[in-house]
């Protein structure tokens, strides 16, 4: 145990965003020390995170939007069981913006969410965060920041922060994302009606239009290669329950 502390202590000073200027030699780890390892700094991270971020305390909206969230995990062995936490934010400058920390925390866009008419969309914007966790594209984004010494300390929310995921990242990530919606049972369109709803709403859009373009296409094409679903989810009962709520966001 004392071993294992030491060497996840070593691999977290080569995480720290903010203050280290040369990284450390890594020390090679197992799946379970990397899974625990990226917790921690999910933890943290996030936590920063809430010093910025205006968080809804609608504790009926963030147990349903847990619910969906608990049934994409479910549909992923390597996921399964494993915690999860989803927080509608308030939105800055207008923009729909959502946000995902390892640890499996998610922050929804509150506009973003008043808009959605379907449950199959609510549950695209979780299961396209969890596909970013599960790439891990922030921290492997922030590791390579600290080896070109561009921290961007706190940096959340601008054009060129830590969540600026490059172009190929984020198409990688709605594969992922159709594929875990599809495991679980939800209509995988939802997620392209999120791209076209950020189309209709371009000063809403975290994207610009190029991106939202190779968005729905690579949407398109990774849907066209699974059969249709037999009673997909798309509104259910709960949904239409909570949905009022939603709309008060």
């Amino acid at each position: 145990m004392l071993h294992l502390r030491r060497k996840l202590s070593l691999v977290a000073l080569g995480l720290a965003l903010f203050g280290c200027s040369s990284a450390p030699v890594q020390p090679e780890l197992s799946p379970q020390e990397r899974l625990k390892l990226d917790r921690g700094a999910g933890t943290q991270l996030s936590a920063r995170f809430d010093r910025f971020a205006v968080l809804s305390r609608d504790v009926e909206v963030s147990g349903f939007l847990r619910r969906i969230a608990e049934r994409l995990l479910e549909a992923a062995p390597d996921l399964r069981g494993t915690p999860v936490g989803v927080i509608p934010i308030q939105d800055r400058s207008r923009r729909w913006r959502s946000f995902g920390f390892p640890g499996n925390r998610i922050y929804l866009s509150s506009g973003l969410l008043r808009a959605v008419e379907f449950e199959n969309e609510a549950a695209a914007l979780i299961a396209y965060e969890l596909a970013h966790i599960r790439r891990r594209s922030l921290l492997v984004g922030i590791e390579s920041r600290r080896r070109e010494n561009q921290y961007g300390e706190n940096d959340f929310f601008g054009e060129a922060g830590v969540f600026a995921f490059p172009l190929d990242e984020r198409l990688h990530a709605v594969s992922a994302a159709v594929g875990l919606m599809y495991a679980a049972g939800y209509d995988p369109r939802g997620l392209n009606a999120i791209w076209k709803r950020f189309q209709a709403t371009p000063d809403q859009s975290p994207f610009d239009g190029s991106t939202l373009d190779r968005l729905i296409e690579t949407t398109r094409l990774e849907i066209a290669q699974y059969s249709p679903l037999r009673n997909p989810i798309v509104r259910s009962e709960e949904f239409i329950k909570v949905r009022a709520r939603l709309k008060k966001l």
